[in-house]
Protein backbone atom coordinates (compact mmCIF):
# COMPACT_ATOMS: atom_id res chain seq x y z
CA UNK A 1 0.00 0.00 0.00
CA UNK A 2 1.84 3.60 -0.57
CA UNK A 3 0.67 7.29 0.59
CA UNK A 4 -1.38 6.25 3.17
CA UNK A 5 -2.83 8.80 4.98
CA UNK A 6 -2.11 8.90 8.81
CA UNK A 7 -5.98 8.55 9.38
CA UNK A 8 -5.96 5.41 7.05
CA UNK A 9 -3.26 3.90 9.71
CA UNK A 10 -4.78 4.52 12.34
CA UNK A 11 -7.96 2.66 11.17
CA UNK A 12 -5.53 -0.48 10.00
CA UNK A 13 -3.66 0.08 13.57
CA UNK A 14 -7.01 0.29 15.34
CA UNK A 15 -8.25 -2.69 13.39
CA UNK A 16 -5.04 -5.10 14.15
CA UNK A 17 -4.68 -3.51 18.01
CA UNK A 18 -6.13 -6.64 20.00
CA UNK A 19 -4.15 -8.91 17.87
CA UNK A 20 -0.89 -6.62 18.21
CA UNK A 21 -1.14 -6.51 21.74
CA UNK A 22 -1.35 -9.83 22.37
CA UNK A 23 2.22 -11.08 20.57
CA UNK A 24 5.07 -11.73 22.78
CA UNK A 25 7.38 -8.50 23.76
CA UNK A 26 4.44 -5.99 22.13
CA UNK A 27 4.05 -3.25 24.69
CA UNK A 28 2.13 -0.50 22.79
CA UNK A 29 1.26 0.53 19.06
CA UNK A 30 0.94 3.83 17.29
CA UNK A 31 1.07 5.74 14.09
CA UNK A 32 3.94 7.86 13.34
CA UNK A 33 7.35 8.30 11.74
CA UNK A 34 9.46 5.63 10.88
CA UNK A 35 13.97 6.44 10.64
CA UNK A 36 13.93 7.33 7.25
CA UNK A 37 10.61 9.81 7.90
CA UNK A 38 8.21 7.58 6.43
CA UNK A 39 4.86 7.33 8.09
CA UNK A 40 3.44 4.26 9.77
CA UNK A 41 2.08 1.81 11.84
CA UNK A 42 4.39 2.00 14.89
CA UNK A 43 4.95 -1.50 17.04
CA UNK A 44 6.55 -0.52 20.24
CA UNK A 45 8.36 -3.82 22.31
CA UNK A 46 10.23 -5.30 24.79
CA UNK A 47 12.27 -7.67 22.75
CA UNK A 48 10.06 -9.11 20.08
CA UNK A 49 11.55 -12.14 18.64
CA UNK A 50 12.36 -12.96 14.54
CA UNK A 51 9.09 -15.21 14.95
CA UNK A 52 6.67 -12.52 16.06
CA UNK A 53 8.36 -10.07 14.12
CA UNK A 54 7.77 -12.01 10.45
CA UNK A 55 4.44 -12.36 12.02
CA UNK A 56 3.49 -8.99 12.35
CA UNK A 57 4.59 -7.91 8.88
CA UNK A 58 2.68 -10.87 7.02
CA UNK A 59 -0.36 -9.75 9.23
CA UNK A 60 -0.21 -6.20 8.03
CA UNK A 61 0.93 -7.36 4.38
CA UNK A 62 2.27 -4.04 2.89
CA UNK A 63 1.05 -1.93 5.22
CA UNK A 64 4.11 0.25 6.28
CA UNK A 65 5.25 -1.17 9.81
CA UNK A 66 8.49 0.18 12.36
CA UNK A 67 8.49 -2.24 14.84
CA UNK A 68 10.78 -0.21 18.03
CA UNK A 69 12.21 -1.69 20.98
CA UNK A 70 11.03 0.77 23.90
CA UNK A 71 11.64 -1.42 26.68
CA UNK A 72 8.60 -1.74 29.20
CA UNK A 73 6.30 1.35 28.91
CA UNK A 74 4.14 1.94 31.92
CA UNK A 75 1.35 4.71 32.15
CA UNK A 76 2.51 7.61 34.48
CA UNK A 77 -0.21 9.39 36.85
CA UNK A 78 -1.54 12.50 36.67
CA UNK A 79 0.83 15.75 37.77
CA UNK A 80 -1.28 17.40 39.91
CA UNK A 81 -1.39 21.47 39.39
Amino acid sequence: MENLTPEQLQAIRDQHESWLRAQPGVVGTGVGMDKTGRICVKVFSNQVSAETRNAIYERLGDVPVAIEETGEIRRQGRASG
